[in-house]
């Protein structure tokens, strides 16, 4: 099975050129890294070893990355900050297009979770360019997929799809059985965004079938938490409950903590709206403590908000408008002025790219400055609210006549 540690040391067995065997682990540790976590990172550590030994470059940029990755779902940030630093100083060394190109739609996906988005999506687009400069449908695949992802954080959905469609298009020439799961999993997300319940249904469950014949748990659990939320958005709550709790196991039992913070945030925002506030803030504690040291702002910000809604509704107005502020502060990192100054510089710099490259910054620009206005909306709204909630609590605790004469 190509997922499986056992699959790797047979395939060994048959290469002796140590150059394609440090290859060969990289690309493994790539593919399966986050779901055989403490195999892979010590297959990272011995083949670099390797790598470097025989000042191969290609293969020390690839295992750095791999290494970069499992830290910082550790936790250890400024430890993958340095990796993923001399990872790209590797990379621009190397001299294959197929690496360089793996890299770079990494290094955007961990920029873009750092919320380092004017990177992530530069670093995007190398990888498009060179996937499109090779008739690479690998990378291509894995590009537009994770276009699909940032649209969707940018709630464009009909953008997000459009990429999701276009991935799994990818990956069934590719026949990679893998990809035509994961693309699924973006399309069935969409979806279920969008309405869609029949069509988000039949793909997430068409991703299921190929992530456990796969032996692929990451994926399973992926799948597993997307038909979660699709049982909530349906009001199916005691299914939802059941499908984010098998997600959430799977994850704990796999290390994988992005996963493990997104089924938490999930099963707590049920938590909240059922009024049962100790499970909830069971769930968003420690969904805070991994994300602000994994360097999740996307879901640290979501945590913030939940748990501002949870003290608000507890009667906790010191914690309510702690995290409330929590969640300003970072949200002010992702939008806002700041961003649309991001978007901005990027378009100037990819002026000379050719014009669907120039026509996407375009649209990113229009979706960015969009979702910041509506933030902005909503952020004042909140604060308002905020506002209004404190002072009731001030008055309920000061002499009518006080505020009478205020």
């Amino acid at each position: 099975m190509y997922f499986s540690i056992e699959w790797l040391d047979n395939e060994l067995k048959t290469i002796n050129d140590e150059r394609k065997r440090i290859d060969l682990v990289s690309h493994f540790c790539f593919n399966a890294l986050d779901f055989l976590f403490e195999e892979c990172y010590a297959l990272s550590n011995e083949y670099y070893e390797k790598a470097i030994n025989l000042n191969y470059v290609n293969g020390q940029a690839m295992l750095l990355m791999c290494k970069s990755y499992y830290l910082r779902e550790k936790g250890k940030l400024e430890e993958s900050k340095l990796l993923l630093k001399a990872t790209e100083d590797l990379f621009y060394l190397s001299n294959s297009a197929k690496d360089i190109s793996v890299a770079f739609n990494y290094l955007a996906v961990t920029n873009w979770i750092l919320g380092n988005r004017e990177k992530a999506f530069q670093q995007a687009y190398e990888a498009r360019k060179i996937g499109e400069q090779n008739s690479d449908l690998f990378v291509l695949t894995w590009s537009s997929y994770q276009f699909g992802v940032f649209y969707s954080d940018l709630k464009n959905y009909d953008l997000s799809l459009s990429y999701f469609e276009e991935a799994k298009e990818l990956a069934h020439k590719s026949k990679d059985p893998y990809a035509i799961a994961r693309t699924g999993s973006g399309i069935a997300s969409i979806e279920i965004m969008r309405g869609n319940f029949d069509r988000a249904l039949e793909v997430n469950a068409e991703a299921l079938a190929i992530y456990r014949q796969c032996g692929q748990k990451t994926g399973e659990s992926r799948a597993l938490n997307d038909l979660g939320m699709l049982y909530k958005k349906l009001g199916n709550i005691s299914e939802a409950i059941k499908n984010l709790s098998a997600a959430l196991e799977l994850r704990v039992n796999l290390n994988y903590a992005q996963g493990i913070i997104t089924s938490q945030i999930e099963l707590a925002d049920i938590y909240i709206e059922l009024g049962e506030l100790e499970k909830a803030k069971s769930l968003l504690i420690p969904a805070l403590q991994i994300s602000e040291t994994s360097g999740a702002k996307l879901k640290e910000s979501r945590t913030n908000k939940l748990l501002y809604s949870l003290y608000k509704k507890e009667g906790n107005t010191q914690l309510a408008l702690l995290h409330f502020e929590k969640f300003f502060a970072v949200q002010s990192i992702l939008s806002g002025e700041e961003m649309s100054n991001k978007i901005s510089l990027l378009q100037q710099k990819n002026a000379t790219e050719k014009s669907d490259q120039e026509a996407e910054i375009h649209r990113l620009k229009n979706v960015d400055l969009k979702k910041a206005y509506s933030e902005i909306e909503e952020k004042n709204k909140d604060i308002l609210d905020s506002m209004k909630y404190a002072l009731r609590i001030q008055q309920s605790f000061l002499p009518k006549d006080i505020w009478r004469e205020i």
